[in-house]
């Protein structure tokens, strides 16, 4: 079995808040834990703008190597929005 971990388990994960989430991980391995490559773009926008920039990038470049990136098709990165809103970015939305 695989696992797809969003941007909050990685981030629990990474601050070893829950020892469950380091134990399954371990369980399984980290080649059958997938991330998409939104995810990864999130982790390094939220390390960038974090209180400690250059250790959660160092972390995050520990990590990612180690993890399966799975690629954003462009038909799913047209239609985000950037202001997180959750709807679909048109032209219409944009200010």
């Amino acid at each position: 079995m695989s696992f797809l971990l969003d941007t909050d388990i990685i981030i629990l994960w990474l601050t070893n808040r829950y020892p469950s989430i380091q134990q399954k991980i371990t369980e399984v391995g980290s080649h059958r834990i997938f991330v998409s490559s939104i995810t990864i773009a999130e982790l390094y926008f939220g390390a960038y703008y974090s209180s400690r920039p250059d250790e959660n990038r160092g972390m995050l470049d520990q990590l990612v190597p180690e993890l399966q990136v799975l690629p954003c098709p462009t038909f799913v990165a047209r239609g985000a929005d950037p202001r997180g809103s959750g709807a679909p970015a048109s032209p219409s939305r944009r200010e």
